[in-house]
């Protein structure tokens, strides 16, 4: 029987955890200049509000493929130890650190011998070391933080699906703004961001 892409996700589930994002990215996806030859604009005038479209839809396509596009710092924090740890996101690029609350609840980092990871997979997976087992934590809310590196690097190793559902709804934005709340795609557009963006997801090991 093969391996089962699904059984890190279900571990994962069997625990409390959430994830958040430590260091922003510095660059987007799309540049302003992009965006702003997409819509056809040749002034600067309003080059702070595209930038703020890019953002949002930046963050709208993360959400929606469950991916870090250019690169950023997410903590995954949990409850305890599963056998399993999976990332929400994708792609992984490092695993910063895995930092834990010990039995006498003293905050340790766990040695990077004592685990070893799949950053490959779907989801990037970590799990102790041949002949390692997990530390005891502390029974407290979030006894264990997970800090990694990920996304696809520069703006230009981002897929162009990525670039192009962001460039899009920033546009879509930007040409209504009186008949269209910063956040949400019309149903002209739905179609076609639905299409980019299923392109980009994982996870579905249904």
């Amino acid at each position: 029987m093969g391996w089962n892409r699904a059984l890190p996700l279900e571990v994962m589930n069997a625990v409390r955890h959430s994830s958040r994002v430590s260091v922003q990215p510095t660059v987007e996806p799309v540049s302003v200049a992009e965006l702003k030859a997409h819509c056809r604009i040749d002034h600067g005038h309003e080059d702070a509000e595209l930038a703020s479209y890019i953002t949002t839809a930046r963050l709208m396509v993360e959400k929606d493929t469950r991916r870090a596009l250019c690169t950023q710092t997410r903590v995954i924090n949990l409850d305890f130890l599963p056998a399993y740890i999976a990332i929400d996101v994708q792609p992984v690029q490092s695993i910063s650190s895995i930092t834990y609350y010990d039995s006498l609840n003293l905050q340790q980092t766990l040695s990077s011998s004592v685990y070893e990871s799949d950053l490959y997979a779907e989801p990037a997976i970590i799990r102790p070391a041949n002949g390692q087992s997990w530390p005891t934590t502390y029974d407290r809310f979030s006894a264990v933080s997970v800090s990694v590196v990920c996304g696809y690097g520069a703006a230009s190793a981002v897929p162009e699906d990525a670039k192009h559902a962001i460039r899009l709804i920033a546009a879509h934005w930007f040409e209504n703004r009186e008949s269209v709340i910063t956040g949400t795609i019309s149903k002209e557009l739905d179609l076609t961001y639905s299409a980019l963006v299923a392109r980009l997801m994982w996870g579905n090991y249904g």
